[in-house]
């Protein structure tokens, strides 16, 4: 299964950490040039030939007005007939929420955050 994986999935990694508490904390400018890097990077995927693509947090990053909203939707509406496109992230706007086909809520009902275990490489970033 590993091998399959590496031969059928392509990750490409943006942002980093931007909460002052976590090991390389960038500055705003550079965390808002990163996720419109990530969008740009985003617009060219999704003209491949894959069956799914994941935007991993970037509903954080549309409400932290990192990226544009109307970039994204463009993205959503022009997107390949078949392709899946996951969105993940809190505060998903209202428009992303109304063009979406399903919108799961997640609710924690327990963390190691809040046994004083900071986030870990390679789970939490």
């Amino acid at each position: 299964a590993s091998q399959f994986l590496k031969d059928n999935l392509s990750v490409y990694r943006y942002g980093g950490n931007f909460i002052s508490a976590t090991p390389g904390f960038k500055s705003e400018e550079e965390i808002k040039t990163s996720a419109q890097n990530a969008l740009a990077k985003a617009m060219e995927v999704i003209k491949d030939d894959f069956d799914m693509v994941v935007l991993d947090e970037i509903n954080v990053a549309l409400s932290l007005n990192l990226i544009n909203p109307d970039e994204v939707l463009n993205i959503l509406k022009n997107k390949p007939y078949g392709l899946e496109v996951i969105l993940t992230g809190r505060n998903a706007p209202d428009e992303i929420i109304e063009i979406a086909d399903l919108v799961t809520e997640m609710k924690e009902i327990k963390h190691p955050f809040k046994e004083g275990i900071a986030a870990r490489k390679g789970i939490e970033f």
